[in-house]
Parts: structure tokens; C-alpha cells; sequence
């Protein structure tokens, strides 16, 4: 079993190497020789190039230079509660306040009715005992 699933991958390897193959760009041995010299800059396009602050040891407005925060980004996120009005999420959050309602009203009927049930009582107790 382990021999044929050994061959098995073997077989893909090679079927992907030789396809690969037939899709490479055949290049001359001048192109193989040439180097590409590329550069990588940490410059930002969202950050303006002349920020001006207000000196007021100064009295006037001076261009800020460039330091090393000027390259540093704060990234936040904040997990809200916000659903969208017509998504599924927001039907049973609907649902479960006012499933949640209607056992509070009813808990709160029966704290009354039971408080109803037993004043009577305790009123018969209290006059009896005077």
C-alpha cells in the first residue's frame, strides 16, 4: 500500500515538473546571462511630503522634517456589534430579545401574583395578632 502511494506521488511530481516545462519561456543564452537590478523603496504615497506645524517659540509656521516615525503605522481594530439590518444574524438577535422580554414579564406577573397571594395572609396574621 505504501509502495503505491509512494509511486502515486511520484508520478504527480513529475506530471507537474513536465507540465511546467511545456508552459517555461525558452530563453537565448544572452537573455539567461542579463541582470535585472531592482529597487525597493519604503517610500509611502499616503503620507504627505511637507507637513508645516505652527512654532510658537517662533511665531510662525515651520515645514516638519522627516524623522523615523514618519515611515511607522498604527493598525487598530475593534470587534464591533453592528449587523446589518436585513442579514439573518439580526432576525435572532430579534427573536432572543423578545423571547427574552416576554420571560421577564412573565416571571414578573408570577413575582406579583405570588405577592398578591401572600399578603392576604400575612395582613390575617398581623391583625389576628394584635
Amino acid at each position: 500500500m505504501l509502495i503505491v502511494y509512494l509511486f502515486a506521488v511520484q508520478l504527480i511530481l513529475y506530471c507537474a515538473s513536465f507540465a511546467y516545462r511545456n508552459q517555461q519561456l525558452q530563453l537565448t543564452a544572452e537573455q539567461l546571462v542579463e541582470d535585472f537590478t531592482r529597487v525597493l523603496t519604503a517610500n509611502d504615497p499616503n503620507v504627505p511630503n511637507n507637513i508645516t506645524k505652527y512654532n510658537y517659540k517662533e511665531k510662525s509656521y515651520k515645514q516638519d522634517p522627516e524623522g523615523p516615525m514618519d515611515h511607522l503605522i498604527f493598525h487598530f481594530q475593534l470587534d464591533g456589534c453592528s449587523l446589518h439590518k436585513e442579514s439573518e444574524d439580526v432576525s435572532q438577535q430579534q427573536e432572543f430579545e423578545e423571547n427574552k422580554k416576554m420571560e421577564m414579564d412573565r416571571l414578573r406577573k408570577e413575582a406579583a401574583q405570588e405577592a398578591f397571594e401572600v399578603t392576604p395572609s400575612i395582613l390575617v396574621i398581623c391583625f389576628l395578632s394584635r
